[in-house]
């Protein structure tokens, strides 16, 4: 699978990583506002023994020392001291309660003990904290062993009294500030994860890696345009235009069918912006909608069905009548009225003939189609045309489609140039791209004959003719 810069899969999954960025902000903000601030207060006590003259008695006195030390942190919290400390204070808790706000902590080998007091109010937590020291050394007291001399082996002395805080010590603001990053880093990692997952064509190279053709070029999706709404040819567009022309030229083909795996509003409108693309180079360019089923190039430009394709094939209306001028020199055969059995129409004679006339009279002919996969209509048509050209919609063609499209087609015979890529229209290379709407005419006159002569040589701006060639037929 290709690697994918992350930022790149941000860009495009921008809506989710900023909804979990949000909803972490929002946790963190509903924690905080539940939290109470919260103040702790320390006491240090020293326990030492309490005789001893040599240095060997000083040092077993010591050992025995720090061995009860960590005993009486257990005590420290227990109800024989805590008790005293509520009646004292008049704290409106009980001895069980206050012990889990309470803790007696000692490091190893050490003579030190910290009492540590948290709460809701400053002052009484500084002095809960000396309160519990107080006690604990009035009990360590009474539990120490009594020497020979009635002297009490351990002494308890206050090395550090607890200190008013001067602020809460919950970290409210480290809280508000992880939320939204803890939201953004999820959000970043479930983006990589679904792009990981994800089975879409989306980048050229995924193209030539699932198929190994070439791709002739990347140009905008669909994006909803209204009906009737004619792009002014983008860039993309007009390299996708010379690309396609040097293919031609190099098979010898006039007659191009367009189709896709899956779905006909990505085709029709590479077929719509190519066929305007071509007009603008100066072409004599036929537009047929052969997609039966939705008449999508129709519905793409704003046209009326019929008559069309359909009704030229019945024989209930000829050729002539049925065309329809569009953008200049550019003329468009609609699919007609609906048939009940689309693909019945299709391998009809008249259709053979009819792609016979309009291929020696026209410099370029686009024929879009259903989509290869739902349909049969593809592999019908790709028969009688010169070459196809598959479009793949980033947006919703999987590669697992575009491998069976394929497929499909090759065992059609079809002579496939190459692949269009749909982007979502967001690369800087398809910002340019202009919205005009331009209603187009309603008939035209027949259909003309070729003239090849009448165009002056040398005319830099008149592309050589790309008629004639070899038929996949």
């Amino acid at each position: 699978m290709e690697a994918v810069p992350w930022w790149s899969v941000v860009r495009r999954r921008w809506t989710l990583v900023l909804a979990l960025t949000v909803l972490g902000a929002v946790a963190s903000l509903a924690w905080v506002s539940q939290q109470a601030p919260t103040y702790t207060a320390s006491t240090t006590l020293f326990f030492s023994p309490s005789s001893g003259s040599t240095a060997s008695e000083l040092n077993q006195g010591t050992a025995y020392t720090q061995n009860l030390v960590r005993s009486f942190a257990q005590v420290a919290t227990a109800e024989q001291v805590l008790g005293p400390v509520v009646r004292q204070l008049d704290l409106d808790t009980s001895p069980a309660r206050l012990a889990r706000s309470v803790t007696a902590q000692t490091a190893p080998d050490s003579l030190l003990l910290t009492i540590t007091v948290v709460g809701a109010e400053p002052r009484l937590v500084a002095r809960t904290a000396d309160a519990v020291a107080e006690e604990l050394t009035n009990v360590v007291a009474e539990l120490s062993p009594v020497s020979r001399t009635t002297e009490r082996t351990i002494k308890v002395t206050t090395v550090a009294e607890a200190q008013v805080p001067e602020g809460p010590t919950n970290r409210r603001l480290l809280v508000l500030l992880a939320g939204p990053l803890l939201g953004l880093l999820l959000g970043v990692g479930v983006a990589g994860l679904r792009e990981l997952l994800d089975d879409r064509v989306r980048t050229p190279r995924q193209v030539r890696d699932v198929t190994g053709l070439d791709l002739l070029g990347t140009v905008e999706g669909p994006a909803g345009a209204e009906p009737g709404t004619v792009h002014a040819p983008s860039e993309a567009v007009r390299r996708l235009r010379t690309n396609l022309l040097a293919a031609l030229q190099r098979e010898g083909a006039t007659s191009v069918l367009l189709t896709s795996p899956a779905g006909s509003e990505a085709s029709a409108s590479v077929a719509a912006d190519l066929a305007e693309s071509l007009v603008e180079r100066g072409l004599r360019v036929l537009l047929v909608d052969a997609d039966l089923r939705t008449a999508a190039v129709g519905r793409r430009l704003g046209l009326p069905p019929s008559p069309g394709l359909s009704e030229v094939i019945a024989g209930s209306v000829p050729v002539q009548s049925a065309l329809r001028q569009w953008r200049g020199t550019g003329l468009v055969l609609t699919a007609g009225s609906a048939a009940e059995d689309p693909g019945a129409l299709l391998p009809s004679p008249r259709l053979t003939a009819l792609l016979d006339q309009v291929e020696k009279a026209f410099d370029v002919v686009l024929v879009h189609s259903a989509p290869v996969l739902p349909d049969a209509d593809a592999g019908i048509l790709s028969s009688q045309v010169h070459a196809t050209l598959v479009v793949a919609d980033s947006a919703v063609t999987t590669r697992g489609q575009l491998r069976q499209a394929l497929a499909a087609l090759e065992l059609a015979n079809a002579a496939v140039l190459g692949l269009v890529l749909t982007a979502s229209g967001s690369s800087d290379e398809l910002s340019d791209r202009r919205r005009i709407s331009r209603p187009p005419s309603d008939r035209v006159p027949p259909v003309p004959a070729p003239d090849r002569s009448a165009r002056p040589a040398g005319q830099a701006e008149e592309p050589a003719p790309v008629a004639g060639g070899v038929h996949n037929r």
